[in-house]
């Protein structure tokens, strides 16, 4: 399924992106980041446009995102572009994220974990942000302060989005 394939490909893209952002220049890891998002928006699209969405899409698909956001934005603090702090909430957000699916796994009988509303627009928020701290990088200026406050609230929101969903579940499963 090309959707999977997409997914697929982002997992490769994402330590690319972050090998190209420390070692080549903003230039190429711009480019390289730019396809990787562009599969991450085309893949759930055409999925649900042909009516393909997949057990192993469903596991796939977030997993290449957090791929690339850890190897571009830990890339992109290696190289200086974007603070520790911004880095610190991305990546420790993801890690939440991992651990309560890990945990619902283990103790609950839920397997479905749905991305959230909130989750979507973290990772586009991500995304986008890391395309114009790219650009900027790449034109020889840092990137603008308050995209770094902007992906930081996105991003501490969501993860409190998906905490108070944790929370639900695991109060749920008390009660049952």
């Amino acid at each position: 399924m090309l959707p999977n394939l997409l997914s697929t490909l982002r997992l490769g893209l994402g330590p690319l992106a972050g090998w190209a952002i420390v070692d080549c220049g903003c230039g190429l890891a711009l480019w390289i980041f730019a396809v990787a998002a562009i599969t991450d928006a085309a893949d759930g699209l055409l999925a649900r446009r042909w009516g393909v969405v997949s057990r192993a899409g469903a596991y796939l698909d977030p997993l290449a995102d957090k791929l690339l956001m850890l190897f571009a934005y830990l890339g992109l603090w290696l190289r200086g572009a974007i603070p520790g702090w911004v880095v610190a909430i991305v990546l420790g957000r993801d890690f939440f994220i991992l651990a309560m699916a890990a945990a619902g796994l283990l103790l609950t009988r839920y397997r479905e974990f749905p991305p959230s509303r909130l989750g979507k627009i973290s990772t586009v928020v991500q995304a986008l942000g890391g395309v114009c701290i790219l650009l900027a990088c790449w034109q020889g200026r840092e990137g603008p302060g308050w995209l770094f406050w902007l992906i930081a609230a996105v991003t501490l929101a969501s993860g409190m989005d998906y905490a108070r969903r944790g929370w639900l579940l695991w109060r749920l499963r008390q009660k049952m």
